[in-house]
């Protein structure tokens, strides 16, 4: 059996090699990582999350990390609703919050919408999973993952490091390969299919159908 993680690394490279090739993407993941860490200790105060369990979260983004722990779901589930990154019954994502959130990190409109979609794909492959925490924690360990291989994740003991000041954080720019980037809002929806998202979805559908029974 093929596993979820492989779908992702397959359904990335293909999604890479067709579109962009970026930098500062890094840069930022770390005003992210940072937004996040900060509501996760409004969550803390309001849940009383043990210590342990934020602590956990500093290494974050190293895929040894196993993040099992179901406390970690609760709380990440606390962020995805302080963010309203979900529908209140937590079955759908609100796309236009999600994409801005990436864009108020910095993100470009075609970074935010690879961002998105690796978010709501992973989201997709977690519907299955009907408690809310662990839901949340699915989709989070998919979209890590994801991240990862695209190398666009911060140092693994970023929330161990001294804050980047926000000036100090250089623009993300993303080096265009065959579409342009829309220069009117009302071209968006031309963009988004040019971006393939729907061959996209239809390839990332067909692999879990086909190994992932």
């Amino acid at each position: 059996m093929l596993s979820m993680k492989i779908i992702v690394v397959v359904c990335l490279i293909i999604y890479k090699a067709r579109l962009v090739q970026g930098r500062n993407e890094v840069s930022v993941l770390r005003v992210i990582s940072s937004s996040i860490g900060d509501t996760l200790l409004e969550c803390q105060t309001e849940m009383d999350i043990k210590e342990e369990v934020i602590q956990s979260f500093l290494n974050f983004w190293d895929l040894k990390n196993p993040a099992d722990n179901k406390e970690w779901g609760c709380a990440l589930e606390c962020v995805f609703k302080k963010n309203e990154f979900l529908t209140p019954d937590g079955k759908t994502v609100i796309s236009d919050n999600v994409r801005e959130f990436f864009k108020a990190a910095g993100a470009d409109g075609l970074m935010s919408l690879r961002m998105l979609d690796l978010f709501e794909m992973c989201k997709d492959d977690a519907k299955k999973t009907i408690n809310k925490c662990d839901n949340a924690l699915e989709v989070t360990k998919c979209f890590r993952f994801g991240i990862v291989q695209l190398d666009w994740a911060p140092e693994h003991n970023f929330w161990n490091r001294t804050r980047v000041h926000p000036d100090q954080i250089p623009d993300q720019v993303t080096d265009m390969v065959e579409a342009p980037q829309p220069k009117r809002r009302s071209s968006s929806n031309v963009w988004r299919r040019r971006l393939n998202r729907p061959n996209f979805r239809r390839l990332a559908s067909y692999l879990r159908r086909v190994y992932c029974r």
